[in-house]
């Protein structure tokens, strides 16, 4: 998940995909937010991620951030998925 290139293909997926696929992938990606959060598409990717996320998602999300907000907030694009 760390590749530029592995978050361009999820944002490209999460625009296109079905609403079960998204709910689906969501799930999957909930606890790895931060490391997707890494560049621009995977900012993009990581709100998307959050706005569409159910509640249990958007829950795991913020537990994950806990323990990184400071670097996160620091980082270059990952800082845009905290103002999300």
């Amino acid at each position: 998940l760390d590749s530029h290139l592995i978050q361009a293909v999820i944002m490209q997926f999460l625009q296109e995909c079905s609403n079960d696929d998204r709910n689906e992938m969501i799930s999957q990606l909930a606890n790895h937010i931060v490391i997707l959060s890494n560049s621009k598409e995977g900012s993009t990717a990581a709100n998307i991620c959050f706005w569409q996320g159910t509640n249990k998602d958007r829950k795991t999300i913020v537990k994950t951030f806990k323990d990184h907000i400071l670097d996160v907030c620091k980082h270059e694009n990952a800082h845009h998925t905290i103002i999300a």
